[in-house]
């Protein structure tokens, strides 16, 4: 923090060869760079003392085991002091004090993750905190000790911990967190002394604001705005729901409605991409106020491999793509119509990546029960996740499909829509797909389209971008994106079968 002349800057090359991470001191006036370390594992991320001179790293080899190394000076040898199934169990660095304690979050030995402290003398480690439920999502450390002084829990609406580390920040934070009740927040910044933070904070309703928080005087300014140009008075709030799988396992999501007074037109179910070890959390949604602003409700779903509820629950989702999981999708559908009263008629699904082929599974799992169905960047050929794209070119990627997707041929064809398609000829299809995705190859798309074609579906319709990813990245492509999905929403929302 004396050094105002440079600054740590991580990175890793654009190959999947060289996957190691490495750790360069860069001078901001001229942009030269040394190099500082090199990570012991692939696929590495740093944490650094405040003088720089102990670093950890925490990264995976090809065989998915989370290792966890630490630097005590320039000169010595990585160390390692930790190693955990990458999927099942993760520790994440947080913060070095002292050069000495690490502080980490640890589900290596409880389902959810703990709040602990690592004497890196001695190896011994500390816990602060456990919730049994969820795992946190956001940490609050104070910004000159860098102790971790409390946690963010989502379960619904944010709530807080505070840990007793460092009293003079938990009393700023809990005055924050009061001040300005029903938001996320996050500290991003702080004068050399921490009397002044720079606070954002984020809502359902609010994409970011930033603030200046002076802790003497206890008193907010407003500096910007995250997202100008946006009318704030027409965004709609995110309801967090919960309901218990029949096999009785509760399940988060989130519903959110247009406008109230507003006609819905009908419901659109977005399952998250992943699965495993990813989720969808509370907050400002673009996708989910455009739709709103539309006159469509969405529910999103946590489902069993999510992220955040604990290590159990996300290993619930392996091998699961096509049943578990789309079992949970269909439930939460079915809840939200009985629940919320959404007109049983007027249903879509509609997500990407995983969530696209989950678009395409779902209605194959329960016909009838969706009125058309939105695959974006999809993936719809299982066997050929193997073959094609980014993930089965590392040993690594190939581990992960072994163990997530699994090698069982012949539930790797029953739960591939491509094989499957003349059982959706009565459900409207869109495919949406960038040309140049790496993730979930186009391929995936063309072979969808062709089987569906074959199948002589009679509502299919496509979108191809030329210049794309997984994933649009330019404006004019995403507002085609969402010109097309509402304009397909609108023919055919209603299922005129029921």
């Amino acid at each position: 923090k004396d050094d105002e002349r440079h600054v740590l800057m991580a990175g890793r090359a654009f190959t999947a060869r060289d996957t190691v991470s490495r750790l360069y001191k860069v001078n901001i006036y001229n942009g030269k760079s040394k190099l500082v370390a090199t990570s012991p594992v692939a696929n590495s991320s740093f944490v650094t003392s405040a003088n720089g001179h102990t670093l950890v790293s925490i990264g995976s080899d090809s065989n998915l085991m989370t290792k966890l190394h630490t630097k005590r000076t320039k000169d010595s040898e990585w160390e390692q002091i930790a190693a955990m199934d990458g999927l099942s169990s993760d520790v994440t660095p947080l913060s070095i004090v002292d050069d000495q304690y690490l502080y980490v979050m640890n589900s290596s030995e409880s389902d959810t993750a703990t709040a602990a402290i690592i004497d890196l003398d001695s190896g011994e480690t500390s816990q602060l905190f456990n919730n049994t439920g969820h795992d946190p999502t956001a940490f609050l450390l104070a910004p000159v000790s860098r102790k971790l002084v409390g946690l963010e829990y989502q379960s619904g609406i944010p709530e807080y911990v505070y840990l007793d580390q460092d009293s003079d920040y938990v009393d700023a934070y809990v005055s924050i967190t009061k001040a300005l009740p029903g938001n996320s927040i996050r500290v991003t910044s702080a004068t050399k002394d921490g009397s002044m933070l720079t606070v954002l904070v984020q809502s359902d309703t609010n994409p970011g604001d930033f603030y200046l928080f002076n802790r003497e005087k206890n008193t907010f300014a407003y500096l910007a705005s995250a997202k100008r140009g946006i009318d704030l008075d027409n965004l709609v709030k995110t309801e967090p729901i919960s309901f218990t799988s029949s096999d009785d396992i509760e399940i988060f999501g989130y519903v959110t409605k247009p406008a109230e007074g507003a006609e819905i037109k009908g419901l659109v179910v977005i399952p998250h991409g992943g699965p495993i070890g990813v989720r969808d959390y509370w907050g400002f949604n673009y996708e989910n106020q455009i739709l709103a602003a539309n006159g469509f409700a969405i529910l999103q779903v946590n489902y069993r491999g999510s992220s955040g509820y604990g290590s159990s629950f996300q290993e619930k989702g392996l091998r699961k793509w096509g049943s578990d999981i789309q079992r949970d999708i269909i439930e939460a559908t079915r809840w939200a119509i009985v629940e919320k009263g959404f007109d049983p008629k007027r249903v879509c699904i509609y997500g990407a990546s995983f969530g696209g082929y989950s678009a395409l599974q779902a209605p194959l799992v329960a016909p009838g029960l969706y009125s058309c169905a939105i695959g974006f960047v999809g993936v719809y050929d299982l066997p050929l996740l193997y073959e094609e794209g980014d993930i089965p070119g590392r040993r690594s990627g190939l581990n992960y499909l072994k163990r997530a997707v699994g090698e069982n041929k012949t539930e790797l064809y029953d739960f591939s829509p491509v094989f499957h398609a003349a059982k959706l000829r009565d459900t409207p299809v869109f495919l949406i797909h960038g040309e140049e995705d790496p993730r979930a190859p186009i391929e995936h798309a063309y072979r969808m389209e062709k089987a569906l074609n074959e199948a002589n579906h009679p509502a299919l319709q496509t979108l191809y971008f030329e210049k794309e990813g997984h994933g649009l990245y330019e404006a004019g492509a995403r507002a085609r994106l969402y010109h097309a999905v509402l304009s397909f929403l609108e023919q055919h929302i209603e299922n005129t079968d029921w």
